[in-house]
């Protein structure tokens, strides 16, 4: 039996390792309207993701919040590789607990394609197409009726900020849960973490437990 609170912890796992409900109140209304972070392209595209990003991110089930946790992410290009890659590493922390991600970014011409790591050590492949300061996101095999992530960058005061935002729609195979999953992520850029020299790397700050809401 497939439980709402598995099928959440992997629904976070996959919007970490990208990177709809959206915490956009984080985020000035000029910003929003007046992005100056934009992407010409998918090697601009891919370029925006370089690097350490750190920040928080909240579920909710049909508008009600389930789970919040805390998260960081690395972004790092790998040596001779063709296509491009960046090795996308981190850990998403709730409730005391913490979750490795784990992810392989391509640039691929006109698109970006992305390689995420489940919990159970399966591959889920998406798509990015780029417009204006933000990255769509769609599976590149169909596994759910609906599943769309959008990543937007932002410059604000703070610096570069990654917006996401995703929404799927889940049922389990008892037929006990039937309904939409939104995740709502904001990240900042932070090089104080990550050791730039590395290509692959797991998370080095200490989190605060957050508030981890049932889900049985």
């Amino acid at each position: 039996m497939i439980s709402v609170k598995k099928i959440a912890t992997a629904a976070l796992l996959a919007a970490a390792s990208v990177c709809c409900a959206d915490d956009s109140e984080k985020i000035s209304t000029f910003s929003r309207e007046n992005a100056d972070y934009w992407l010409t392209d998918a090697r601009a595209a891919f370029g925006a993701y370089v690097g350490n990003w750190v920040g928080s991110e909240s579920m909710t089930v049909e508008g009600n919040e389930i789970m919040r946790a805390e998260v960081a992410q690395s972004y790092v290009p790998s040596t001779a590789s063709n296509p491009p890659r960046l090795v996308c590493s981190g850990k998403i922390v709730a409730n005391g607990k913490s979750i490795p991600t784990s992810s392989y970014m391509y640039l691929k011409g006109d698109l970006l394609e992305l390689e995420i790591m489940t919990v159970e050590k399966d591959v889920v492949a998406y798509v990015g197409k780029v417009e204006k300061n933000s990255v769509y996101w769609t599976p590149k095999y169909l596994v759910y009726v609906f599943d769309v992530q959008r990543d937007s960058f932002f410059s604000t005061e703070r610096g570069i900020v990654m917006s996401s935002s995703s929404k799927k729609f889940v049922e389990t195979p008892d037929g006990k849960f039937s309904g939409y999953i939104e995740v709502g992520m904001v990240l900042e850029r932070d090089n104080g973490y990550f050791p730039a020299s590395r290509s692959s790397n797991s998370a080095r700050r200490e989190f605060s437990s957050s508030p981890l809401g049932s889900g049985n």
